[in-house]
């Protein structure tokens, strides 16, 4: 029955291939929007399989980390949800508790997304340098930013909605609270100096893969956001090495009011700060207007054009 269950869970088993392609999906285009109002705006290219012209700067280990931690989210909703054999619903979260309490309803157990993304993406790591402890400990920050978003959620039972009693389940919280914090990690990523530390530790140089990370553990148990090896480049010019086209004819925005700072300030930050002029330009786009209810149930529209101005580095 074991060497089933972990049947079940093996990357290459078809079921677990679609979680994982399905969490690469959602990493990318979370990413994209964490990132779309920077110069560096998380492109395709830093998801494909192999790109090494990335290195271990700091965008990179967002990248890792979003990856491990949506491989982990998208198998462990599936879980709950009874779509995956062999996982389900946290089976010690479940009956009375010493609270005024049940547990009821499904708690999410990221303990298989753990095991799936570990397996995926920690197993093929197994180099003995700073880019490989980097990455595991990217890795390891994904998941963990996963497991701490879990929160109790309760239903209220009784006569009168007097809640008398409560029936309670675990969490996680959305995807777009874990890209999010993932963010904040980004920005306040750390600079890893590999020779300093295994000089600290008296590592040789015949350690590899994940005794290299158990090793360096006391290291890494200090440090709570992102590592990074080396420093970002100019993402305001192109990079063949990279297939980075750089922020010219990126477009900007000019809204000041109900948008985000990065936002507000992006025709500052992805044009003038690099150089760029910022143009305007006028664009046709088709929309549905004059929308009516027939009587039922259909809503009728007619297709018209619509003038928008954009806003452009050049």
């Amino acid at each position: 029955m074991k060497n089933a269950l972990r049947e079940n869970f093996m990357p290459s088993n078809f079921v677990m291939r679609e979680n994982i392609g399905s969490g690469l999906k959602m990493a990318m285009e979370h990413c994209q929007r964490q990132f779309k109002w920077d110069p560096w705006n998380c492109p395709e290219s830093s998801f494909l399989h192999g790109n090494k012209g990335w290195g271990s700067t700091r965008e990179f280990a967002y990248v890792l980390a979003i990856t491990s931690a949506a491989i982990d989210y998208v198998v462990t909703k599936n879980c709950s949800s009874g779509s995956v054999k062999g996982c389900g619903c946290d089976p010690n979260l479940n009956g009375s508790t010493d609270e005024n309490f049940i547990w009821g309803g499904c708690s999410d157990f990221p303990q298989h997304g753990e095991d799936v993304s570990k397996k995926f993406l920690d197993d093929a790591e197994t180099g003995m340098d700073a880019q490989t402890y980097t990455n595991l400990h990217n890795y390891a920050i994904g998941r963990h930013v996963v497991r701490t978003s879990m929160k109790k959620h309760c239903k209220c039972h009784g006569m009168s909605g007097s809640c008398t009693i409560q029936s309670c389940w675990m969490q996680m919280a959305s995807f777009h609270d874990i890209a999010t914090d993932l963010r904040n990690k980004y920005d306040h990523a750390v600079r890893f100096d590999f020779e300093v530390v295994k000089g600290k530790h008296g590592i040789g140089n015949s350690v590899s893969g994940n005794a290299l990370s158990q090793q360096l553990f006391p290291f890494k148990s200090n440090v709570k956001n992102l590592l990074y090896v080396q420093k970002s480049p100019n993402y305001c010019r192109e990079n063949h090495t990279m297939g980075w086209k750089g922020t010219k004819e990126r477009i900007c925005s000019r809204k000041k009011k109900g948008v985000s700072v990065p936002e507000r300030k992006s025709c500052s930050n992805l044009c003038r700060r690099c150089g760029h002029d910022v143009r305007k330009k006028e664009k046709i786009i088709e929309t549905h207007c004059n929308c009516t209810f027939e009587w039922c149930c259909e809503v009728k529209c007619f297709k018209c054009n619509e003038t928008v101005i954009e806003y452009y580095c050049s």
